[in-house]
């Protein structure tokens, strides 16, 4: 049997907690090509929508793009931390919903050495929809260690997939209402 770290476990036990959908693309600054934090402008929209999904964004949040990933950050980091919401356009699925989430979060990962990860989980959202998580301690080409988690809901053939991470666990603790708050506010069009 595999040994996770302490971090990991704590990772993981604060997203069983709270999490409505688990699974997550995340398209985290490791996969950003520009390896760089996107200009960031303040979050105001009352909700966001990609495709059949929309959200309401963590409000003031900045926000960034990259590509055709939103990339949320809180306003009050510690100077030194870093804690971003990853949020990508839903994808037509390949193959069953679990093979696309290990191929999606293959994707993610690629540009990052993965220091240590669970196993991908299963968890139903609130209206019945299937979800899959993992959490993952991952190091970035520019050497930051990073702790978080890909979480996806599926709804219908399409997959909805988004990442959340920082520097500590702590961080993740920190802005979990309002990760929290993001999950319940996700909605797929029929």
């Amino acid at each position: 049997m595999k040994r996770i770290s302490v971090a990991i476990k704590t990772v993981q036990a604060l997203v069983i907690g709270f999490l409505w959908l688990p699974s997550v693309n995340a398209r985290s600054l490791t996969a950003i090509p520009s390896g760089r934090v996107p200009a960031l402008t303040p979050c105001r929209d009352a909700v966001s929508k990609s495709g059949p999904v929309s959200y309401r964004p963590p409000r003031d949040w900045q926000r960034g793009r990259e590509a055709d990933t939103e990339l949320y950050l809180p306003p009050d980091l510690p100077k030194g931390e870093l804690c971003f919401l990853t949020v990508p356009p839903d994808k037509a699925l390949k193959g069953t919903f679990r093979a696309w989430f290990e191929a999606e979060t293959a994707a993610c990962l690629k540009a990052a050495r993965v220091l240590d990860k669970t196993e991908i989980a299963e968890q139903k959202t609130a209206d019945g929809r299937p979800g899959l998580y993992i959490a993952v301690e991952i190091k970035t080409r520019e050497k930051q260690r990073l702790y978080g988690f890909l979480s996806a809901v599926q709804h219908g053939q399409r997959g909805f997939l988004f990442g959340y991470f920082a520097t500590s666990p702590k961080l993740i603790e920190r802005y979990l209402p309002t990760l929290n708050a993001f999950c319940r506010s996700v909605t797929f069009e029929n």
